[in-house]
C-alpha cells in the first residue's frame, strides 16, 4: 500500500528525527502552519532560538536544491527581503523518508488580510518590487518564459474534446462553448513576450506571500516560481488577488481602475506589454480549471462559472488600457 502525506509526516517522528539527526538538542515545541501555498512548514522552538522548517514533499530533489539556491543568493543580495537557509552539519538540505527540506531563519511576522491593505503599503509594496530588477541570477535557476501561443492551443483542443463529449449535456457544453470564445479572443490579442522584454518575476506575487511586522514589509514567501516574464503579470496578479478577497459590497471597478491608474504611473508599460501579462495570468487560471474539470457535473460547472465571471475582470482592464494608455 502507497504511503499517504499523513504517514510520511508524523510528527512525533519528525521531532525525533531532528532532534538526533539536525539540532542535536532538545525541541521545545514545534507546529505546523500555513505560510504561502507550500506543503509543510513547521516553527520549531530550540532553546535561544525560533527556526522554519519546510518539508518540500511535492517536489524532486532537484526542485528543492534550485529553491534553496534562489533564497540564498536573493538572501545574500539584500533585494528581496526574504528569510536566510541554515544549513546543519554543513549541509543546506536534509533528507527524511524520502522527502527533502531545508531550514530557513524564522522571521516574525504575518500576512495581512486583503481588508487591511493600505495605499500605504500598496506604496511600499511597489517601491520593492521596483528592486526586482537589480536582482543577479542564473538564468539556469530561473523558470522559463511561458510558450503562450502553445498553451493556449492546447486549452483550445482540450476545450473542444471536451465539448464534443458533453454534447448532451446542455448547461456544460454552454460554459465550455463560451470559455472557447474566451480562449480564442486570448488568443488574438497579445501573447508572445519579446526576448529584451523579459523580466524577472516573481511567478506568484499577491499579498498573501508577503510578510508584514508593524506594517512594514519585511519578507518575500513562495519564491519557486522567480522566473522570466513580464511584471505585469505579478502586478495584475497582486491587484485581482486584493479585489477578489474584498467584501461583496465592494465597489470593484472602482477601486479595480484606481489600482491600474497607480501602477500604470509606476510602470511605464505600453498596452501590448500589459495584455499579454494579463493573459499569461488568465492562461495559468484556465490551467488550473482544466486540470481538475474532466466531466459533466455541477462542481465542475461551478469551477468554470467562475472563471467567466473572472472574464468580466477580463474585459474591464483590456477596456481600462484601450482608453487609457491611448489617451495618453
Amino acid at each position: 500500500m502507497q504511503k499517504t502525506d499523513k504517514d510520511i509526516i508524523n510528527q512525533k517522528n519528525l521531532i525525533s528525527f531532528l532532534e538526533k539527526k539536525l539540532f542535536k538538542e532538545k525541541i521545545l515545541s514545534l507546529y505546523q502552519f500555513q505560510r504561502g501555498a507550500s506543503s509543510f512548514n513547521y516553527l520549531v522552538t530550540l532553546h535561544n532560538k525560533k527556526v522554519l522548517v519546510k518539508l518540500a514533499w511535492k517536489y524532486k530533489k532537484t526542485g528543492v536544491e534550485r529553491l534553496v539556491k534562489i533564497i540564498s543568493l536573493l538572501s545574500e543580495q539584500k533585494i528581496l527581503p526574504t528569510a536566510n537557509v541554515i544549513p546543519f552539519n554543513n549541509k543546506k538540505i536534509f533528507k527524511y523518508n524520502h522527502i527533502y527540506g531545508f531550514v530557513l531563519e524564522y522571521i516574525e511576522g504575518k500576512s495581512l488580510p486583503a481588508t487591511k491593505i493600505t495605499q500605504k503599503h500598496i506604496q511600499d509594496i511597489i517601491a520593492y518590487y521596483k528592486n526586482i530588477q537589480q536582482a543577479r541570477m542564473n538564468e539556469k535557476l530561473l523558470m522559463p518564459t511561458y510558450d503562450f501561443k502553445l498553451i493556449q492551443k492546447n486549452y483550445l483542443y482540450n476545450c473542444n474534446k471536451m465539448i464534443q463529449q458533453s454534447k448532451k449535456n446542455l448547461l456544460f457544453s454552454f460554459l465550455l462553448n463560451q470559455c472557447k470564445k474566451n480562449l480564442i479572443q486570448i488568443g488574438n490579442s497579445s501573447l508572445q513576450i519579446l526576448d529584451e522584454k523579459k523580466e524577472i518575476i516573481h511567478g506568484d506575487f499577491h499579498h498573501n506571500n508577503l510578510l508584514f511586522q508593524n506594517n512594514k514589509l519585511v519578507a518575500v514567501l513562495d519564491l519557486e516560481d522567480l522566473g522570466y516574464g513580464y511584471k505585469s503579470e505579478d502586478l495584475l496578479r497582486f491587484i485581482l488577488c486584493l479585489i477578489a478577497r474584498q467584501p461583496f459590497f465592494y465597489p470593484r471597478k472602482k477601486y479595480l481602475y484606481s489600482y491600474l491608474k497607480y501602477i500604470t504611473k509606476e510602470f511605464k508599460y505600453s498596452e501590448d506589454e500589459w495584455i499579454a501579462g494579463l493573459n499569461s495570468f488568465t492562461l495559468q487560471k484556465y490551467k488550473k480549471m482544466f486540470s481538475k474539470v474532466r466531466k459533466a457535473n455541477f462542481s465542475n460547472a461551478k469551477k468554470m462559472i467562475q472563471i467567466l465571471f473572472f472574464m468580466r475582470q477580463y474585459k474591464l482592464i483590456e477596456a481600462y488600457f484601450n482608453k487609457e494608455l491611448h489617451r495618453t
